[in-house]
């Protein structure tokens, strides 16, 4: 995280612990919710790793897990919202002109760090299986995360970083599917999953 200063990635405020909004009713993260995401899955964002970041609205975090899986990996950031994926594209190429490590890693926008526009619950299958999967929205409740996690992610994850919108932790990284390993369902105050069309009404 040290080598991706978040003053290319938030609208405001970049080095204070909370949530940021970035507009079209997403933020950034706080910089300890960005850690504890990277620290559960550090384990699997390795070197030459495949990984997947569902709803990063600024890039940020997909920055974070490219220098993690290095230039013979992998980081895919996919977004619902076009202009967001266009926000974060800028992001992450002001970061890099002004980055000499992001310059020096061999990763490149384009080929070892993603950023696309779809529907995060049907994941990304062009470069699946992933390594690593990072959610950032919350379900409201169990039920509506394993219509996620079976509909994509338990096919196509070793690990997967999923919150659940006032809950307990209900599972801390032990195997539930055969080809899923490891699942992390955690407490946290991410936004609500929605989908475009909700999104679409919403706005």
């Amino acid at each position: 995280m040290l080598h991706v200063d978040r003053a290319y990635f938030a609208k405001s405020s970049p080095y204070e612990d909370r949530p940021s909004s970035i507009g079209y009713g997403a933020t950034i993260s706080a910089p300890h919710m960005h850690a504890y995401a990277l620290e559960a899955l550090k384990d699997h964002l390795k070197p030459g790793a495949h990984a997947l970041h569902v709803g990063s609205g600024s890039g940020y975090l997909t920055a974070c897990m490219a220098l993690m899986v290095g230039p013979t990996g992998v980081a895919v950031r996919i977004e619902h919202v076009d202009k967001l994926t266009d926000f974060s594209l800028s992001n992450v190429r002001n970061w890099f002109n002004h980055s000499q490590y992001a310059q020096s890693s061999g990763i490149e926008l384009g080929k070892q760090l993603k950023l696309v526009t779809g529907d995060g619950r049907q994941g990304w299958l062009p470069d699946a299986p992933y390594d690593a999967i990072h959610v950032s929205a919350a379900a409201h409740m169990i039920p509506d995360a394993e219509v996620a996690l079976t509909s994509f992610f338990l096919y196509y994850c070793f690990a997967c970083f999923f919150p659940l919108r006032n809950q307990k932790v209900v599972s801390s990284m032990q195997p539930i599917h055969i080809s899923c390993n490891k699942v992390l369902i955690v407490l946290c105050c991410y936004l609500d999953m929605i989908s475009l069309m909700i999104f679409m009404y919403l706005v």
